[in-house]
C-alpha cells in the first residue's frame, strides 16, 4: 500500500515539475498592449503591429487608436485590411521638414491610425485579442519608435497603454514600443544600435517586438524560477520518502524470499510436477476371488 502511495506522488510530483516548466516557456509576459515588427530598421520599411487584449470580461474591444509621435515622424503607413473593421489614418504637417532619400523633404508625417467597428461579430470578445498592422516607412533615426494605444470599450470605458516606467519597473499600462536597428551603409554595415535587431535584419535573428514582448519578462521570469525550484524541492524531498518507505526493498516482516516460498511449490520445498511418485499397490478391490 505504502508502495502505491510512494509511486503515486512521485508521478505526481514529476506532472507538476513538467507542468511549471511548460507553463514558464509557454505563458506570455501579460495581458498588455504589445508591438512587433518585421526587421525594423532605421530609415526602412516594416510591417508594424500592435496587439492589443480584451482585458474586460464583459465588454469587447471595438477601436483602437495608434499614435505616431510627430518628434519621431514616420511620414507614410498603409493600413491592412481587416474584415468588419474600418481604419483612418490622420496626417499632420511636421514641425520641420525632413529630408527624404530621393533629395527632396517630408512635409507631413502620420500622427495617428485608428480602427473602429460597429459589428459585433467583429468586435474583440473577452479573452480574445486583436492585431492591427501598418506597412510603415521610412523608420525614423532613433533606437525606439513608441506607439502609444488607447483601446476602446462597446460599454464606453477605455485602456490607456500610454505609461512609461521612471524607475525601470513595469507599468500598469505599458505603452506599446519598438526596437529600431542602425541604418545600413554602403558597405551593408548595420549601425550600432542593437545587436539583436542588426542580427534580425541579416536573417539571423529572431523577430524584434516590444519591449516586455516575450515568452517571459523580468518579472515573470523570478516568477517562474521560483515555482520551479518550489517543485524541484517537493520532488526531492517526495524521494526521499519513496526511499524510506522501502520501495523495491526486501519486506522487513517477511523475511527473505527462499526458493521454498516461491508459489506454485508445496510446503516441502519441492516442486510436486518434478518430485518422484511413490510405487502404487493394485487395488484388490472388485477383482473375483482366486
Amino acid at each position: 500500500m505504502r508502495a502505491s502511495v510512494a509511486r503515486w506522488v512521485v508521478r505526481a510530483g514529476v506532472v507538476g515539475l513538467l507542468a511549471t516548466a511548460a507553463s514558464w516557456v509557454a505563458s506570455p509576459a501579460g495581458a498588455h498592449a504589445t508591438a512587433v515588427a518585421e526587421s525594423p530598421v532605421q530609415g526602412g520599411w516594416s510591417i508594424l503591429s500592435v496587439r492589443v487584449p480584451t482585458e474586460s470580461e464583459t465588454a469587447s474591444t471595438i477601436r483602437v487608436e495608434v499614435t505616431f509621435p510627430l518628434d519621431t515622424p514616420v511620414p507614410a503607413v498603409r493600413t491592412s485590411p481587416l474584415v468588419g473593421w474600418t481604419a483612418t489614418v490622420t496626417v499632420e504637417d511636421l514641425p520641420q521638414p525632413l529630408a527624404n532619400p530621393h533629395g527632396g523633404q517630408y512635409t507631413q508625417a502620420v500622427s495617428r491610425v485608428v480602427w473602429e467597428t460597429t459589428d459585433p461579430h467583429a468586435a474583440i470578445g473577452p479573452g480574445e485579442y486583436g492585431e492591427f498592422a501598418v506597412q510603415a516607412g521610412p523608420l525614423p533615426a532613433v533606437t525606439e519608435l513608441v506607439l502609444p494605444t488607447v483601446q476602446g470599450y462597446d460599454d464606453g470605458t477605455e485602456a490607456r497603454w500610454i505609461d512609461r516606467s521612471a524607475d525601470g519597473t513595469e507599468a500598469d499600462h505599458p505603452v506599446p514600443s519598438i526596437a529600431l536597428s542602425g541604418p545600413v551603409d554602403a558597405a551593408g554595415t548595420v549601425g550600432a544600435v542593437g545587436a539583436v535587431g542588426a542580427a534580425h535584419h541579416a536573417g539571423a535573428g529572431p523577430e524584434v517586438g516590444a519591449a516586455g514582448d516575450t515568452a517571459s519578462g523580468p518579472g515573470t521570469a523570478v516568477v517562474a524560477l521560483a515555482a520551479l525550484a518550489a517543485s524541484l524541492a517537493a520532488l526531492v524531498a517526495v524521494a526521499l520518502v519513496w526511499r524510506r518507505t522501502g520501495v523495491g526493498t526486501t519486506p522487513s516482516s517477511s523475511g527473505p524470499v527462499l526458493p521454498d516460498d516461491v508459489p506454485g511449490r508445496d510446503g516441502l520445498g519441492e516442486d510436486p510436477a518434478v518430485r518422484p511418485r511413490a510405487p502404487r499397490t493394485p487395488s484388490t478391490i472388485g477383482l473375483p476371488p482366486l
